[in-house]
């Protein structure tokens, strides 16, 4: 799970960012592989370029951001090796716990705050919450799988989509004023555009 995950800090130094998510990652697949150790590789919906959803582990990988071909780089490194391993793809992890730092909690805090939210309508994923995603790897590591597997939610959502579940969820519980702003994933200003389907099978 060791890596630098801020998909604009590895877009603005793809060479220092690499050094950790690249060069020491094959480090520790090889010490793994010294002590009889099958790697497990927590990989990215980041590795497609989001021309279309509901990508496969069958369909061929086309990263856009520096991130994604970061991602590759290891997911080829394994599959041209002798050893097994285990390459597990997920999508965005999100949490509804207090103090998570992710997504859902930066929203629940505008919200409390009644502050506008501009949210993309055409950025769609395969979200998965952080204890789903735990079980997932302890499952498959446990049950000894190996090769590769995608792990998210079943029904594709858009960020947009995410935010109003979210919303009317707090509402069953309190009345709330959600301020929101549809708008889409280019308005935001990345240092790479991010693909706009990297949605799951």
């Amino acid at each position: 799970l060791h890596g630098i995950t801020n998909i604009d800090a590895c877009a603005r130094d793809p060479a220092g960012t690499a050094r950790v998510n690249v060069t020491s990652i094959k480090q520790v697949i090889g010490e793994l592989a010294d002590c009889g150790v099958m790697p497990v590789f927590v990989s990215s919906d980041g590795v497609f370029d989001g021309s279309r959803g509901l990508w496969t582990e069958r369909d061929t990988v086309r990263p856009i951001l520096t991130y994604g071909r970061h991602k590759v780089a290891i997911e080829e490194y394994l599959m041209r090796g002798s050893c097994p391993y285990l390459i597990v793809r997920i999508s965005k992890v999100v949490t509804a716990e207090p103090g998570g730092g992710d997504m859902l909690g930066d929203w629940m805090d505008r919200l409390e705050q009644g502050a506008e939210i501009r949210c993309a309508d055409d950025q769609i994923f395969s979200p998965i919450d952080v204890k789903d995603a735990i079980d997932a790897l302890i499952h498959l590591a446990e049950s000894d799988c190996s090769g590769l597997f995608h792990v998210g939610c079943p029904n594709p959502v858009s960020r947009l989509g995410l935010l109003r579940i979210l919303v009317e969820e707090i509402r069953h519980h309190r009345k709330i004023d959600a301020q929101i702003v549809p708008c889409s994933i280019r308005d935001f200003a990345f240092a790479e555009p991010r693909p706009l389907d990297t949605s799951m099978s």
